[in-house]
């Protein structure tokens, strides 16, 4: 019979300015995976250096400077991965890198050499303090422009996502003069004005003073941990940073619910409805708005589901996702073009029926066993459990998985009721098909109808 705890929980040591290492043991897996996370505020022109950033670090370091040089090192440190992604945490930016290597012991047991964990993370230090770049100090001109290729693809292809388009469109003109509505990969618009030397002179910035979470979970001791990260990412040269504004608060209501329609060559119809909410990650009654999100539309369950898309058969698919950072949840659907006011009329109906009270103990019980299902879920997960962990200490919550298993299982239908109660709806989006080029307008219409008279 295992010893090991039910849950995993991190330890948080500070190992310079700006600098903390979490940490987590898992003794049931054999690997390690490091992260180091960068935060930024969400801004124009910054959004797409980062994203550009993401892709360019890949590239390497000045003692690997190629992507296939960088392969080769990896695979000496026993076939230890690495990536890096960029993406955003309410109305704040990330830039992380991530790497996931064999834990010493198990190379000791096996013959080799320890040391793979300290090599992995004085990769990860080199990659943000010693990038590849050219004579000049600048990101090499042709990575560069490959990059900046790519991620003008890559942003002009969010259109061919139909689904991911229409929230991500919805959230633009809904958080319209607000952060959240810069899309986290950035504006093609920026691109032209971004060089190598401008994108290294802001890496090397926020490498000395944007804050940096450290993340060390899997088969390894604190100790050993603490005293590896500190002999290598630690070592970064430091200044004060700037202070950063996190997100910003909702901006008065409107009055008025804002309904947006746009048209695309598609065949369904993309329906997306957003709501403002008081609540926050941080907030003593998040849990509650938790529920009540999984109660209206998170899970097979939900009533979206059952009674939106299964018993009505409106709608291909119907789901309810809670931005908890921002205080925003979204509704997103797929309709048949003529049946978007009846799904309007029925996912409104759904939120109305929790804010009445109509939850029944099935809904809720399946609510709560998903929800804690999911945290119990991540305990095996290295990569979850420290993106799980950093969203809740970005928002200031420090209560482990147990308390917050706890806290979803104490809440009740008057608490999901007064968290439904605080709902706006702000915005509603439709993505709907284009008119057909040769239909007749309406004064042609007329006419032809005057001539056959």
């Amino acid at each position: 019979m295992s010893n090991a705890p039910e849950f995993v929980e991190f330890t948080t040591t500070e190992i310079g300015a700006g600098l903390r290492l979490h940490h987590a043991r898992i003794d049931r897996i054999k690997t390690v995976v490091v992260k180091a996370l960068l935060r930024f505020d969400l801004a124009p022109v910054d959004a797409t250096r980062l994203a550009l950033l993401r892709s360019l670090l890949r590239h390497g370091t000045v003692a690997h400077p190629s992507l296939r040089a960088v392969t080769r090192h990896l695979e000496t440190l026993y076939g230890t991965s690495f990536g890096a992604e960029v993406h955003k945490v309410g109305e704040s930016q990330v830039l992380g890198l991530h790497a996931e290597t064999v834990a010493d012991r198990f190379l000791t047991a096996m013959g080799g050499e320890a040391g793979t964990l300290k090599s992995c993370l004085a990769f990860v230090r080199d990659i943000l303090t010693a990038p590849a770049l050219d004579d000049a100090g600048a990101f090499p001109a042709d990575r560069v422009a490959q990059e900046k290729a790519n991620l003008k693809r890559y942003i002009e292809g969010l259109v061919d996502d139909k689904e991911a388009y229409a929230v991500e469109q919805c959230i633009r003109t809904m958080c319209a003069g607000e952060p959240f509505a810069i899309y986290e990969q950035g504006d093609v618009a920026d691109l032209d004005g971004l060089d190598g030397a401008d994108l290294a002179t802001f890496l090397a910035r926020s490498a000395r003073r944007a804050p940096i979470d450290v993340y060390v979970t899997g088969h390894v001791e604190r100790d050993r941990a603490v005293e590896l990260a500190r002999a290598t990412i630690g070592t970064i040269p430091r200044e004060p940073g700037d202070s950063l504004r996190g997100t910003t608060p909702h901006p008065p209501p409107r009055g008025e619910v804002s309904r947006l329609v746009e048209h695309a060559g598609i065949k369904q119809a993309k329906l997306v409805l957003a709501w403002r909410s008081a609540i926050r990650h941080g907030d003593d009654a998040f849990y509650e708005l938790l529920v009540a999100n999984g109660i209206l539309g998170a899970f097979t369950h939900s009533k979206l589901f059952r009674n939106v898309r299964e018993a009505e058969n409106l709608c291909y698919y119907a789901s309810s996702h809670l931005e908890r950072t921002k205080g925003l949840l979204l509704v997103a659907s797929g309709v048949e073009p003529e049946s978007t006011d009846r799904a309007t009329e029925l996912i409104l109906a759904q939120v109305d029926a929790i804010v009445a009270g109509d939850i029944s103990e099935d809904e809720l019980s399946a609510t709560k066993t998903m929800l804690t299902d999911g945290i119990r879920g991540v305990q095996d997960s290295p990569g979850r459990l420290a993106h799980l962990h950093y969203i809740r200490s970005h928002n200031g919550r420090t209560e482990g998985h147990g308390e917050a298993i706890e806290r979803i299982m104490a809440v009740d239908r008057d608490g999901i009721i007064a968290a439904a109660k605080g709902l706006t709806l702000d915005t509603t989006f439709l993505l709907a098909p284009s008119p057909p080029t040769d239909a007749p307008d309406q004064q042609q219409q007329q006419q032809q109808q005057q001539e056959r008279a």
